[in-house]
């Protein structure tokens, strides 16, 4: 790996927090200002030291001696200052304070660079990029390119076009919310909306905006989805009580037969093998359909 070869960079970089979904203050109030951390708290990072030597984990090591020198020269520091062999040095003495709010370190600005350089080796809590998020359960905040976070919001704009697309095409079809709402959840963990066959078309159309806002490539993923019309299917068999959920596992209401989870109910039905079965479910679908 070439190493970086310039201290000062003329980019942008925000400290973002990572708020994670499913705690018990979240479902309770998602707005709550403790949701990631209480107003008023903070946390504070120093430069780590490994595991293995424990000795610290050196924030130049990705940087150019040429780089270095310029780090110490604008410091006013000797070499031997940001030796992490020899303590104290400058990096003991550096400190990152850190809340719930972002902040934005311009990596032109030296006071900046120091900060950056403090928390990209803080590599249990501080997460490299916006997509590595998730990579790690010890993440509480990334560090995420100011390109980063354009792309980003131009992928969300395109993701809330399409949404906005599907719901000017089905928004006005009672059946059409229902069904999409009914498959979002259908692998979503959590509490499920507590909606029916006879829920008004504009209460359905209001929560599918705010499943927008919240999670536009989550719908997207959905209805770009190949499984899609089998997930319609078992969505509407257990509407019609033709399939039954028992915890985790689907099973044909008044028999002995167990289709297993939602992914072997979909494999099952999408089995070649098995597409009499299929024909017949779709049929005693429509059936129940033309009645009601």
């Amino acid at each position: 790996m070439d190493k970086i070869k310039s201290i000062l960079q003329d980019k942008k970089v925000i400290i973002k927090p990572i708020k994670r979904q499913g705690s018990w203050l979240e479902k309770l109030n998602p707005n709550h200002s403790g949701v990631f951390m209480f107003e008023g708290t903070s946390v504070k990072l120093s430069v780590p030291r490994s595991g293995a030597t424990n000795k610290l984990i050196d924030p130049l090591k990705d940087y150019s001696e040429e780089a270095k020198e310029h780090f110490c020269k604008i410091l006013s520091l000797k070499e031997d200052d940001i030796n992490i062999h020899k303590e104290p040095n400058f990096w003991t003495r550096q400190k990152v304070t850190l809340n719930k709010h972002p902040q934005v370190l311009n990596l032109n600005n030296i006071d900046d660079v120091i900060k950056y350089l403090v928390l990209k080796v803080n590599t249990e809590h501080i997460a490299p990029s916006w997509n590595d998020k998730f990579a790690r359960g010890t993440y509480r905040w990334a560090l995420v390119n100011e390109n980063e976070m354009l792309s980003d919001a131009n992928k969300n704009i395109d993701y809330k076009q399409a949404c906005y697309e599907y719901m000017g095409k089905y928004g006005s079809s009672q059946s059409e919310m229902y069904d999409f709402i009914n498959i979002y959840y259908l692998d979503k963990k959590g509490a499920i909306p507590s909606f029916n066959k006879d829920t008004r078309v504009d209460y359905l159309r209001k929560h599918f905006a705010e499943l927008i806002d919240k999670d536009p490539k989550g719908i997207v993923d959905i209805l770009g989805d190949e499984q899609y019309p089998t997930k319609k299917l078992i969505h509407k068999a257990k509407l019609y009580k033709i399939l039954t959920k028992t915890k985790h596992k689907y099973s044909v209401t008044g028999t002995d037969v167990v289709l297993g989870t939602l992914q072997e109910t979909i494999a099952f039905l999408e089995d070649t093998v098995n597409s009499e079965d299929r024909i017949k479910l779709s049929t005693r679908i429509e059936n129940i359909e033309e009645k009601v």
